[in-house]
C-alpha cells in the first residue's frame, strides 16, 4: 500500500483558506451525496490533501454512513480526543489490498459494486481506508495545470501524523508505508492535569506534511485554524 490522500477535518470550508493562502492551487471539491460531506482539494503529484467539512447531519449519520464514524469527526464539538485526520492508501507495487482489519463501507457516489475498505480502529486515531481504484495525481491529471503550484511545491515526501496512541496493529501493518510517520504523544489526560492554563485546550493531533524534502526551508505552523504544520 502506499498513500493515495490525507483529510483533515474542518468546521467549514473557511478553514482552510489558512493553507490556499500560501500559494497553493485548488482544484475542484465534490458534495459526497449521501455522506453528509464536502470538500476542499489540493493535488500534488503523488498525494493530494483533503479538508473534508459536514454538511448534512442527516446523511452523515445515516445507516449507511454512521459507522464511518464521519459524524464524530467532523461535528464542530468534536470531542478533543477524536483524531481529525484521515489517511487513505492505494495498491502500490508491492501491495495491492488493504492489510488492516477492515469492513466494507458502500456509500452511494460510487457505482454499484464498489466497496471502500474501512479500518476498525477507533476515533483517537485517524480513519484509516483503501481505495483499490485510487491513482497518483500526476497519472490522472496530465498536463493540469493545478499541479503546478506558485510555491513551486510538487511532492509530499513525508506525512507525520501525532496521537496520543496508536494501536498494535496499526502500527504493526503501517509501519513499512513510505513517506507516513506515526508518533505517539502526551495523553490528553496529562495534557488537561499538567496545563498551567485549564482554559487552552490540550492537543494531542498535528498533522506535519513536508513537501519536496522541505528544499525551501520554509516552516508554516497554521494551528489554531488547522492542526496543521507544513514545511516546503
Amino acid at each position: 500500500m502506499e498513500i493515495d490522500h490525507v483529510f483533515i477535518a474542518t468546521p467549514s470550508r473557511e478553514e482552510a483558506n489558512a493553507f490556499f493562502n500560501l500559494g497553493f492551487n485548488e482544484t475542484q471539491g465534490r458534495r459526497h451525496a449521501g455522506q453528509g460531506t464536502k470538500n476542499r482539494i489540493v493535488r500534488f503529484n503523488n498525494v493530494f490533501l483533503e479538508f473534508l467539512y459536514l454538511v448534512d447531519k442527516h446523511e452523515a449519520t445515516s445507516s449507511t454512513t454512521s459507522r464511518t464514524q464521519l459524524y464524530q469527526r467532523l461535528t464542530p464539538s468534536r470531542h478533543p480526543t477524536v483524531s481529525p485526520f484521515g489517511v487513505c492508501f492505494r495498491p502500490s507495487i508491492n501491495s495491492f489490498s488493504f492489510t488492516m482489519e477492515y469492513w466494507d463501507y458502500k456509500p452511494s457516489y460510487l457505482p454499484n459494486g464498489v466497496s471502500i475498505p474501512v479500518s476498525t480502529q477507533g476515533l483517537e486515531e485517524p480513519m484509516w481506508f483503501f481505495l483499490s481504484f485510487g491513482k497518483a495525481p500526476s497519472n490522472t491529471l496530465n498536463n493540469d495545470d493545478s499541479l503546478i503550484h506558485k510555491n513551486g511545491a510538487e511532492h509530499v515526501t513525508n506525512v507525520q501524523l501525532h496521537c496520543a496512541h496508536f494501536s498494535d496493529e496499526t502500527k504493526r501493518t503501517l509501519s513499512d508505508i513510505d513517506q507516513l510517520t506515526l508518533l505517539e504523544t502526551q495523553r490528553i489526560e496529562d495534557q488537561i492535569e499538567e496545563s498551567h492554563s485549564p482554559n487552552v485546550p490540550p492537543n494531542i493531533h498535528l498533522l506535519e506534511l513536508e513537501l519536496d524534502n522541505g528544499r525551501q526551508g520554509k516552516t508554516y505552523d497554521l494551528r489554531p485554524n488547522l492542526p496543521l504544520i507544513v514545511s516546503v
